[in-house]
């Protein structure tokens, strides 16, 4: 009987040290963080839209786009999307087929755009194009042209009451 409650009592004392070890040695060494990767497109498609106006029924504005790359592309092929109700008038275009660029080199195109009706249309602009090593890549890069439409009314979801954000400055009391 002896015996046995001292070997209880070493079995006891070596699995409160090593669990006492385990957590001390978590202690010293933090774990590593991993290295993260975050690839970058070497194509840039910035857009912006400029003498937005409001008309009956509905608008125009100027569709400012440019593209620049930081490693040469080749078979650059790019398109200019619009939602029904909008259309692109005729003279600039952002719309490319086939081109190269180098490095740093830019491109740069402002689109007349007349809307049918008020309200707030996506406009995207589609790239696909080559690099060196023979990999295709595809970028998108879109904007929203807001014609006065306002926002869209508040919805029930989920038992609760959903409305988009409006400033405060917005707000009126």
């Amino acid at each position: 009987m002896r015996w046995a409650s001292r070997l209880t009592l070493i079995a006891a004392a070596a699995t409160l040290a090593l669990c006492g070890w385990t957590l001390h040695s978590g202690a010293i060494r933090p774990a590593q963080p991993r290295a993260t990767i975050e690839p970058t497109l070497p194509l840039t498609i910035d857009l912006g839209l400029e003498q937005v106006a409001v008309a009956s029924p509905g608008g125009h504005a100027l569709l400012r786009g440019s593209m620049t790359t930081d490693r040469p592309i080749r078979d650059l092929v790019v398109r200019l999307v619009l939602p029904e109700g909008i259309e692109a008038e005729a003279g600039g275009t952002l719309e490319v087929d086939g081109a190269s660029l180098q490095p740093g080199e830019r491109r740069a195109a402002l689109v007349g755009l007349r809307a049918a009706r008020r309200a707030a249309l996506p406009i995207r602009v589609d790239a696909t194009f080559r690099l060196a090593d023979g990999r295709t890549l595809r970028a998108s890069q879109g904007l929203t042209l807001d014609l006065g439409a306002g926002p869209p009314p508040g919805r029930s979801h989920a038992g609760a009451y959903e409305v988009m954000a409006v400033p405060l400055e917005d707000l009126r009391r």
